[in-house]
Formats: structure tokens, C-alpha cells, sequence
């Protein structure tokens, strides 16, 4: 398996990674590789790299067996498919909201994605639902919204 974080979680493990920041080299990437990390985050979001200089980072990783993953901005399939053409080893993108409607959420890390809010991106995505659904007066009796009436009823 060449997707190193794929193979440290399917022994069980911790995958473990960092974010190459504002460092447009591969330089850092293999840094980072020695140093004996699992993956390296390429951060398309928060800089100015350019795909040429993604792509030198992405080779970089393979040398050093790392798993590249690249943080892009917003939800860009044209990019993402790029990206994984490169080889990039996986896709990070901020935020849980995914379409215009914020009732939707991604919400999956980790090896089970049932219990929301016991993690960042599950509390990011509850906090989300519970605006929106206070923004809408989305409220049954005594306040409650129609889940928690079920519950209460349960």
C-alpha cells in the first residue's frame, strides 16, 4: 500500500502529519519525512503556492514515503481532480459545509463517524445545524426542536 496514513491506520495506529505552512519547497516535505511523520499537509488555502510547486512537494513525499495531502480552499472538483492526478494521497478541505444548504454537514474522521460532535469537525458541524436551525425558529413546543420532542417522548 503507497498511502502510508492508509497503512498506519490499517495497523491500528496513529497516523501522524503536519502542515507544511507557507514553505513552497520540497525541502519541507522531506523534512518532514525524515523526521518520521506520516503525512504532510500542503496548504493551498492559506498561500500562494502554485501546481508546479504542489507537485514538487508531492514528489517529494513519495521519495520520502509520506502521504501528501493538500488543504485547498474551497470545493473545486476540477482542482481535486488535478491534485489526485499529481498523487496527492488525500484532500483536506476547512469547514463541514460542502453545498449552500448548511443543513448538510461532512462530518467523518476517524474510523467511525456516529458519535457528532466528540470531535472538531463534529462539533463544527453541530454548532452549524444548531445557527441555522435557531436562525430558521426551526422550534417545536416549549422550545424544543422536533428531535429533542422525540426524545423527551422516547
Amino acid at each position: 500500500m503507497r498511502n502510508r496514513v492508509k497503512r498506519v491506520i490499517s495497523q491500528g495506529k496513529m497516523a501522524l502529519g503536519g502542515l507544511t505552512g507557507s514553505f513552497g519547497g520540497s525541502t519541507i516535505v522531506e523534512v518532514m519525512g525524515h523526521s518520521g511523520l506520516d503525512a504532510a499537509v500542503i496548504d493551498l488555502e492559506h498561500n500562494g503556492l502554485g501546481l508546479d510547486q504542489v507537485q514538487a512537494m508531492i514528489i517529494a513525499a513519495d521519495a520520502v514515503d509520506i502521504t501528501p495531502i493538500v488543504r485547498i480552499p474551497d470545493l473545486d472538483r476540477g482542482l481535486i481532480t488535478r491534485l489526485l492526478d499529481m498523487g496527492a494521497g488525500g484532500i483536506q478541505l476547512d469547514g463541514t459545509t460542502a453545498v449552500a444548504d448548511p443543513r448538510i454537514q461532512l462530518v467523518g474522521y476517524g474510523p467511525s463517524a456516529s458519535t457528532i460532535g466528540a470531535n472538531r469537525a463534529g462539533r463544527v458541524a453541530a454548532r452549524g445545524v444548531a445557527a441555522w436551525l435557531d436562525a430558521h425558529a426551526f422550534r417545536g413546543p416549549r422550545g424544543t426542536t422536533p428531535h429533542q420532542r422525540e426524545a423527551l417522548t422516547a
